[in-house]
């Protein structure tokens, strides 16, 4: 049992520079929730919950005014913020961004939980909960991709404890909220110990998710799972054609390709884009499988960290809050990663932000239309963190595959001698 996993020595009360870490925190939070507007995805959302009142929601995965893949449950959340908003005069981008803003210090309790309530626990807890990609992502950019680091968190402590149910559970609750934490399923899956946890955990997921989707699959189960389930994701790019993400930013222009080679080059990069799903999740499932013995805290954090830096660094389908979902499990693997990936992807976020707000405290328009052409530190900034994350991504790929085949070769050397 690992220290983590016992919890080691116990703190039995919240020291001062915690409580302050707490405090300052939520003032921040506080502020970007009431005194900013969010990004277009707030608009988004208000346009969601018009037409779901409107058309209702089997109508409205059929087709509207904008394209909807979000699970049933979290359309009911939200369309219930929307109504609350009309119903008060409260600002609908503040109705929206609270609950996650506060669901944050729900996952900042379970980090502090999950990691034994010790000083470490209150350090690793304190740098997520002033961590700026989590205040940004929870409490202004307007989405509920926050929801998802708290599930995996939540998730991660059942099954540290090889509570295998209950950890279905949790990920199936997560799949109410959005679709992406079921790329964890393989980390999870292969980090219980026997066939029976697996198949539990597997029947408490299933369960719960279907029930957050029964009711609709039973309506027009074509409709949910085209819009939900089978949902390619976007490329998200300015009106000149700049990428918010994607290693086809980093590829060479066709033009300059020689002209011998030049068929060929495109009809690779158009397989890249045509399979690009099956490219992300083939080398996580493996890397999982690699990592099936890393079972306690420490460990299934780093798979999950690895498991993501690996779609982070392969995808071409992104949009900018995806990196909510793995915060906390950046702070609980390796130093150098966590440090690395958190500033990288600060710099990025935090500098696209700020630049198309036009303010540093992100109080403008987040004016993404209006500003199509990026600075060249901007696309340098985007670049340079996906490279990072396609690299750490074969780093830990690459760490596993030797840990593997040095496993494997140590009980046959301990019999030769």
């Amino acid at each position: 049992m690992t220290r983590e996993q016992s919890g080691g020595p116990h703190s039995t009360s919240y020291e001062p520079w915690f409580i302050a870490a707490i405090v300052v925190g939520a003032f921040v939070r506080l502020f970007f929730v009431f005194a900013t507007q969010g990004t277009l995805d707030v608009d988004s959302w208000l346009v969601h919950t018009l037409a779901l009142e409107k058309q209702g929601l089997i109508s409205y995965y059929e087709g509207g005014p904008l394209i909807f893949n979000h699970p049933p449950p979290a359309a009911l959340l939200v369309s219930t913020l929307g109504k609350l908003a009309t119903a008060t005069g409260t600002s609908f981008a503040a109705l929206l961004r609270l609950p996650f803003a506060v669901l944050d210090l729900a996952t900042m309790a379970m980090i502090v939980l999950l990691l034994g309530r010790t000083k470490r626990a209150h350090q690793v807890a304190a740098l997520y909960w002033l961590h700026p990609l989590s205040i940004i992502f929870s409490a202004y950019h307007g989405n509920t991709d926050t929801a998802i680091a708290f599930f995996l968190v939540t998730t991660t402590w059942f099954v540290s404890r090889n509570k295998a149910l209950l950890a279905g559970v949790a990920l199936g609750a997560c799949l109410w909220i959005k679709i992406p934490g079921v790329l964890m399923a393989p980390a999870f899956l292969f980090a219980l110990p026997t066939l029976r946890a697996r198949a539990e955990f597997c029947a408490g997921a299933g369960a719960i998710a279907l029930l957050g989707y029964g009711p609709t699959l039973w309506m027009n189960a074509d409709a949910v799972i085209t819009a939900v389930f089978l949902y390619p994701g976007l490329n998200i790019h300015t009106s000149s054609g700049i990428a918010s993400w994607g290693l086809r930013n980093i590829y060479p222009a066709v033009s300059t390709v020689p002209e011998a080679i030049r068929m060929t080059y495109v009809e690779v990069l158009q397989f890249t884009i045509n399979h690009n799903t099956l490219m992300c999740v083939t080398p996580m499932v493996a890397f999982a499988w690699l990592r099936r013995n890393a079972r306690d805290v420490s460990g299934i954090a780093t798979t999950v960290a690895g498991s993501y830096a690996i779609f982070y660094g392969i995808t071409n389908f992104w949009a900018f809050q995806y990196f909510a979902w793995v915060i906390p499990f950046w702070l609980m693997s390796t130093r150098w990663f966590a440090v690395t990936a958190s500033l990288l992807a600060t710099a990025y976020i935090y500098g696209a932000y700020a630049w198309m707000c036009g303010d540093l405290l992100l109080m403008g328009p987040w004016d993404f239309i209006g500003k199509p052409d990026w600075p060249f530190w901007l696309i340098g900034a985007r670049n340079t963190a996906n490279l990072f994350f396609l690299g750490a991504g074969l780093y830990f790929i690459g760490k596993a595959v030797h840990e593997e085949v040095a496993s494997r070769r140590a009980p046959s050397i301990a019999i030769q001698s």
